[in-house]
């Protein structure tokens, strides 16, 4: 991997030495932060291929920062209101972790919305908790778009709470198309 002027953009990315083939987009892991004690997530992981609730939803390999992304398909589909989001298909994670509160670090291809009615909104639930919604949008050229296509994501930060020392169920419902989910890190 080259040197870059500004080494937060990709925050020193650890790669194989093996021979692999360039055909295909490096599909290889890496390394985005160095914050110790974080939980990483692919978003792969959360997705079933033949659950209920992820109709409507494809796993896209080769694409992303572990290899494999998860989108909405069709891209033309519908979306869905904030009070309707339980309607939306979703991925669902296993946490396990303490009680307490964290960062939830989602990062998703930099992608737009595919008209501008339409945004790239997601819902995130734990444990039944009220959901938190968010946009991953950035709607603006400019040095953040700039940083994203650089580095390979777009990435907003939430805070989440676990109220219980049971495993946690996270469900991440993709209430619009076009998203194109590659990895959740959780730390403190």
């Amino acid at each position: 991997m080259p040197d870059v002027a500004d080494p937060s953009v990709l925050d020193q990315p650890v790669r194989a030495k093996e021979d692999y083939d360039r055909r295909y987009n490096d599909t290889l892991p890496v390394s985005v932060s160095h914050i110790p004690g974080i939980l990483r997530l692919p978003a792969a992981t959360g997705w079933h291929e033949q659950s209920a609730d992820q109709k409507g939803m494809i796993l896209v390999k080769g694409l992303g920062l572990d290899g494999e992304s998860v989108s909405r398909y069709p891209f033309t589909g519908i979306s869905f209101s904030d009070e309707a989001y339980q309607k939306a298909p979703h991925l669902s994670y296993q946490l396990h972790l303490k009680k307490d509160t964290y960062i939830l670090s989602i990062k998703a291809l930099p992608t737009r919305p595919i008209h501008k009615e339409r945004h790239l909104r997601l819902a995130i639930v734990i444990d039944g908790q009220e959901p938190q919604f968010v946009d991953v949008n950035n709607n603006r050229e400019g040095s953040e778009w700039s940083t994203n296509v650089r580095r390979g994501f777009a990435e907003i930060e939430v805070p989440i709470t676990i109220n219980s020392e049971k495993p946690s169920k996270m469900n991440v419902y993709l209430l619009d198309t076009g998203i194109a989910l590659n990895r959740f890190d959780i730390y403190k």
